[in-house]
């Protein structure tokens, strides 16, 4: 699946510390979105804003796993 990352998961280097191969690995950006950073960076809907980050291929099992972090647990998925 591809998923657009931001913050600080859309370090390769990181998620393959932790086990995860992305491939695919190329920048990206969300319309109607603005990155706030606080304790954790977050996407908030924002009319006429953009957030970038990047767009990594990463199989639905190694997501899951990525998502079962204590840290990142409260962050849902959202199509976009």
């Amino acid at each position: 699946m591809r998923i657009f990352f931001y913050g600080l998961f859309m370090d390769a280097r990181l998620l393959a510390a932790k086990g995860i191969q992305p491939s695919e690995i190329n920048p990206g950006f969300v319309d109607g979105f603005d990155l706030r950073i606080g304790e954790r960076a977050t996407l908030l809907r924002s009319a006429g804003s953009r957030a970038y980050g990047r767009v990594m291929k990463i199989a639905a099992g190694e997501v899951a796993k990525l998502y079962a972090e204590k840290s990142v647990a409260d962050y849902l998925p959202e199509t976009v």
